[in-house]
């Protein structure tokens, strides 16, 4: 199974011919957009010209997407939400569980206990499949979310947590355009596929009794 991910496409007219692009070069099966899709003026627009993609995409939600983005990937129909969902995904034989969860949580300020943080990750436990595919916004901390020059760490500890006890085969995230890259907390693969000016997304190989793999694009 390949997948193409990114995040952080901003509506911007680049990033949508990069997103183009690179379905044309790598013939992904599926896509996957993990959040902050459209800006304020343009989101009904940029959800239609991906709906347009010719493959099956699956998509969260980020902190600068409006309702009306939420809206339109309803009435889409190549585009499905993963927020607080399960979707299993078959091709060629293999299935995968994927599922995610919209927005972010307040970062990077946050105190031990958040209880917004808290309530979603118990309600994402009651929908998400050990050891598939997570799909959220922000970054887990310590992971991927370096910021103001590798100085501070601006990731999701709820989300931290999850992968912890979860342990997911691969977490697709975005949100900290500096910290693109491919990590692993333990044994789950973790994709930071926000789109930049040298990034524009990531590839994801998934074969049957290999360990995942991926490589920003």
């Amino acid at each position: 199974m390949r997948i193409y991910a990114c995040a952080d496409i901003h509506g911007k007219e680049r990033h949508i011919e990069a997103v183009k692009h690179a379905i044309c070069e790598f013939e992904p099966d599926i896509a996957i957009i993990a959040g902050d899709i459209a800006r304020f003026f343009n989101q009904a627009s940029v959800i239609a010209s991906l709906d347009t993609l010719g493959l099956p995409v699956y998509a969260v939600t980020g902190n600068s997407d409006r309702a009306i983005v939420k809206t339109a990937i309803k009435n889409a129909t190549n585009i499905t939400s993963l927020h607080m969902a399960r979707v299993d995904v078959t091709i060629g034989g293999m299935q995968k569980s994927i599922s995610g969860v919209d927005g972010t949580f307040p970062l990077p300020f946050r105190s031990k206990v958040s209880i917004f943080e808290a309530r979603t990750i118990r309600k994402l436990d009651k929908v998400a499949s050990f050891g598939g595919i997570l799909v959220v916004h922000p970054p887990p901390l310590g992971t991927l979310d370096q910021v103001f020059g590798s100085r501070l760490h601006a990731g999701s500890g709820g989300i931290a947590r999850y992968i912890e006890k979860a342990k997911p085969e691969i977490v697709i995230c975005g949100h900290i355009h500096e910290s693109a890259g491919v990590g692993n907390i333990g044994e789950t693969l973790v994709i930071n596929c926000a789109m930049g000016k040298n990034v524009n997304g990531a590839i994801i190989e998934v074969d049957d009794g290999t360990k995942p793999r991926a490589k920003l694009i």
